[in-house]
């Protein structure tokens, strides 16, 4: 009945009201600008009164018996909320969200129950800008590394979870806390044995990109080639060799660069629609896929490795695409673009290419790339230099991030984002 749907919808809304009362007031800027979304999403009300396909359809976990264990007041407020509305949302398979290679043995243990989202996935509302939703895992899973296109927001409502880029660098995470993943970040998690994992989780960004498992076998044959401390062979021999598989070798290995340095052109870019953008070292097209994905259109690659290019070419995310030698002079013209970047290619380079970078990059143009800790002595003296004698200013330094966290010990490499201003 009419009256018996708006009951149903009235226990979803308290629900996602909830949610957004606890993330608005967070010290968290994620759980802010998801909470900002969430009240969009009431406020222009899609309601989606389909469910999913049986095939996608899971039963929904036992969360009577879940105890509430926090100590903090508003999660468990949305324990019990959840409880209230569980028969109301649709829970489905993990399956039916991924996209790349599955884990056949664990895909289906994770359970979604999709309150904000898409109609496929049954969700109560549908929205295009943010999926918001429950995971359920049960009792000592140990679910695989994967990650997504889109950036993940969630927050432990019950259990107790080791969690981290990989098994081997993982951290014990309680009821209350918070997890963010930016694009394409892997991620696992160890549910601890006594009690099972329920999170509340969102997703913003490249919804309709990618979720995959990381093919860590794929990589087998390169990993002595690209281990730390290895002897690398001549940089257009090895990544010829690579092109076939490169996309699911380096996901394999945990590679996030092209979706962490996009997301910051895009936030520092005016204009997207109106932006000149040079990818140095553009590969097989990671990062042109990407920049394409959050709006760009005019960009130029350049790259060393004619086999990655053809990769490249036939994703058409490029207007040019060149076979350079980027230790070389840049076949551009000088002050010809806007945003000039360069991602997971310095370790080939020496920081002399800077002074090709600044000649084609306009004046108050942008350069943006990454740097490895293991290379970054040379680099910073010369960026130090170059501002000294008023070339370019620092605009933005990351923290240490996670560059191949499968194939190096995290603790041993990481990587840093850099953005200098063209004086």
């Amino acid at each position: 009945s009419q009256t018996g749907g708006r009951t149903a919808m009235d226990k979803i809304d308290k629900l996602v009201e909830k949610i957004i009362s606890e993330w608005s007031t967070s010290d968290r800027k994620e759980a802010v600008e998801v909470a900002a979304r969430l009240e969009d999403v009431l406020k222009n009300k899609r309601n989606n009164v389909e469910g999913p396909s049986s095939e996608l359809k899971c039963s929904s976990p036992d969360i009577e018996k879940i105890v509430d264990n926090t100590q903090n007041q508003g999660l468990g407020d949305i324990v019990s909320l959840l409880r209230a509305a569980k028969d109301e949302i649709s829970w489905v398979k993990a399956s039916c969200i991924f996209t790349g290679k599955q884990n056949s043995s664990t895909t289906d243990l994770l359970k979604y129950g999709m309150v904000v989202g898409s109609s496929k996935h049954g969700a109560r509302y549908i929205s295009d800008e943010v999926y918001m939703g429950f995971t359920y895992l049960p009792p000592g899973t140990k679910y695989p590394q994967h990650a997504h296109s889109a950036a993940e927001f969630c927050q432990i409502l019950n259990g107790l979870a080791s969690w981290g880029p990989t098994t081997k660098c993982m951290t014990e995470k309680l009821p209350g806390d918070i997890i963010y993943h930016a694009p394409a970040v892997p991620h696992a998690m160890h549910v601890h044995d006594k009690e099972p994992l329920l999170t509340v989780f969102a997703w913003t960004g490249n919804l309709h990109g990618k979720f995959w498992f990381l093919d860590i076998e794929s990589g087998k044959t390169f990993e002595s080639t690209m281990s730390h401390n290895a002897k690398r062979p001549d940089s257009r021999e090895l990544y010829n060799n690579m092109a076939a598989n490169y996309e699911q070798i380096v996901r394999g290995w945990g590679y996030n660069m092209p979706e962490v340095v996009s997301e910051k052109i895009n936030e520092l870019a005016e204009d997207v629609s109106n932006v000149k953008l040079l990818d140095l070292g553009c590969g097989d097209g990671l990062v042109g896929e990407a920049l394409k994905a959050r709006g760009f259109s005019d960009i130029t690659g350049m790259d060393i490795s004619a086999k990655m290019l053809e990769i490249a070419e036939a994703k058409k995310v490029y207007n040019g695409l060149h076979e350079v030698d980027l230790m070389t002079t840049l076949p551009a013209e000088s002050a010809s673009f806007d945003i000039l970047s360069c991602v997971g290619t310095t370790t080939y380079l020496k920081p002399s290419v800077l002074d090709e970078w600044l000649r084609v990059v306009k004046s108050e143009g942008l350069l943006v790339f990454t740097i490895k800790t293991g290379v970054m002595g040379p680099w910073e003296e010369d960026h130090a230099r170059r501002e000294q004698i008023g070339q370019w200013k620092k605009v933005y330094r990351s923290p240490p991030l996670y560059y191949l966290p499968t194939l190096t010990d995290p603790s041993q490499e990481r990587v840093h984002v850099f953005v200098y201003m063209k004086f």
